[in-house]
């Protein structure tokens, strides 16, 4: 397919956009890390840490991705591993190899919202790959700021609107204290796991080029800019692979604190990006959906974070809307490394909408209350509610993953989620002399359907969740 990224685009990205830092490429302070083994290998000038996640869950949740499939219990099993060695040492190290591994096993082929990024490809019980697996090397070009990382590297954002995916890629990353950013080139080629190493069908063939940059021009505020460009090579028409796309999304975003006379300190994120390219279309042999895309999306979240002798510590309101669709033509619609998934600062991560249902950003407006509670020390409870719609209802292109059956013309709304999530975290303890932590959480989510939906029954989804890190 013909590319319309312009030869002026890359070469603005190539020049500006090295930003956004990956976590795992990121020094941190000896002080700020726990759960953390560190020693010398004898004979060997290489340090080596060592963090290990184990994680048990048991829940109630639908089989699929479509909304209407049956719910099923689970209960599963995981390991996270992840391994750093610094070559000489820990400290200004020259070269350092990251493997962060992932172990599993599961006892129906029922997978939490939140999972299905990392378990899309995984089948009942065990299973194990690389998450991610690189090299990097410090102090590019002479200057502390900089290094490079080649291999499966992930790609972090904060909403999972651009990315939360790893690939392979060669990517140069920024990190200071002002500006952070990153600039990656490369393709996905494999799993890398026992049971599943070749990708699917819509995952072949794709090259990306994928940038970030961001600054921080005051105190408490940064301003930046995204940037992925895809060519898709595969065939025009495969039976796991109905989409072709050639073509960029560009996306600014600014996020921080602000004080205001009426509310005080205000919390935001804001996102706008703009996709041009072309794409086809064949979900089936018979129809075919081709053209230029010149489409936008907006998301934001804005919250007040209440003093910590109030019961409720934060209220927030997240608002997000696409570019209207024609009935037979697509809209705006997101990259293929994207998860729609909310990074906690504990690294654990929950759906856009909440966990009953996975929503994608295209055909699509809603919006979502956010209440963050502290009944007691240690323990938090967070209650989301939100509200979905579509923007053209005749388009067969729907932010819910649906049989087109279901859907009811005659109404936008496709339904409504509510969502409460309960956490528990032990006093830090000496596990094996190391640091560790053990957290318990619960997750209840459900999703009722609209007018805009008819003959489909609520979804129900419960997650128990217990992890000790170490």
């Amino acid at each position: 397919m013909r590319s319309r990224c312009s030869y002026i685009s890359v070469c603005f990205f190539v020049v500006c956009c090295f930003s956004g830092q990956d976590a795992r490429c990121e020094e941190q302070p000896v002080e700020a890390r726990s759960a953390i083994v560190n020693r010398m290998i004898e004979g060997i000038d290489v340090e080596v840490e060592s963090d290990n996640k184990f994680g048990f869950k048991q829940g109630y949740t639908p089989e699929g991705r479509e909304l209407g499939s049956d719910e099923k219990p689970f209960t599963a099993l995981r390991h996270e591993g992840f391994y750093t060695f610094y070559f000489p040492k820990r400290d200004w190290p020259e070269y350092k190899l990251f493997m962060h591994t992932w172990t599993r096993y599961k006892t129906s082929s029922a997978i939490a919202v939140e999972d299905q990024q990392v378990e899309s490809r995984s089948v009942d019980d065990f299973d194990a790959r690389f998450q991610e697996l690189f090299i990097s090397k410090g102090m590019m070009f002479n200057d502390p700021r900089f290094n490079v990382a080649v291999g499966l590297v992930e790609i972090e954002d904060e909403y999972g609107l651009f990315w939360g995916k790893s690939f392979e890629q060669i990517k140069l990353i920024l990190d200071s204290s002002r500006e952070k950013g990153f600039f990656g080139i490369g393709k996905q080629f494999s799993y890398y796991g026992i049971k599943e190493n070749e990708l699917i069908d819509r995952e072949k063939d794709i090259f990306n080029i994928v940038s970030k940059y961001e600054i921080n021009y005051s105190k408490k505020n940064w301003l930046g800019a995204k940037f992925h460009y895809q060519n898709d090579s595969s065939s025009s028409y495969e039976e796991e692979d109905p989409l072709d796309f050639d073509g960029y999304w560009f996306g600014v975003f600014g996020k921080g604190f602000v004080d205001t006379l009426a509310f005080g300190s205000l919390d935001y994120h804001a996102e706008f990006i703009w996709q041009d390219g072309e794409y086809e279309y064949q979900p089936d042999s018979l129809a075919t959906y081709e053209g230029d895309i010149s489409s936008w999306a907006f998301f934001s979240e804005i919250g007040k974070i209440f003093s910590p002798e109030n019961f409720v510590s934060r209220v927030a309101i997240r608002y997000g809307i696409t570019d209207k669709p024609d009935s037979d033509s697509r809209s705006f619609f997101q990259t293929p490394m994207r998860t729609n998934q909310v990074k906690a600062t504990d690294t654990i991560s929950y759906g856009l909408i909440g966990s009953a249902v996975s929503m994608e950003l295209e055909n699509a407006h809603f919006y979502s209350l956010l209440l963050q509670f502290e009944p007691a020390t240690r323990s938090t409870v967070d209650v989301q509610f939100a509200s979905i719609f579509n923007r053209e209802e005749d388009s067969p292109f729907q932010p819910l993953t649906v049989d087109s059956s279901d859907i009811d013309t005659g109404s936008n709304h496709l339904g409504y989620s509510f969502n409460v999530r309960h956490k528990w975290i032990a006093y830090p303890f000496k596990l094996l002399g190391k640091r560790s932590n053990f957290i318990i959480r619960n997750n209840l989510a459900l999703f009722q359907p609209g007018d805009g939906l008819k003959s489909l029954d609520r979804t129900v989804a419960y997650v128990l969740s217990i992890s000790l890190d170490l």
